[in-house]
């Protein structure tokens, strides 16, 4: 999220609502692709542990 204000900072880009609207996707997008790993991650630990 950092990374990509910092770049439309540099871009020129001062609008706060699209600032906004852009950090809500990146962060709708971080959180569906961390979710099939937190599941393939819990999946993978819980049958090491039943082992």
């Amino acid at each position: 999220v950092n990374v990509a204000l910092t770049v439309m900072n540099k871009l020129g880009v001062d609008n706060r609502t699209l600032q906004t609207v852009v950090v809500i996707v990146i962060a709708i997008l971080a959180g569906l692709g961390a979710r099939p790993l937190t599941f393939a991650l819990q999946k993978r630990f819980s049958s090491n542990n039943n082992d």
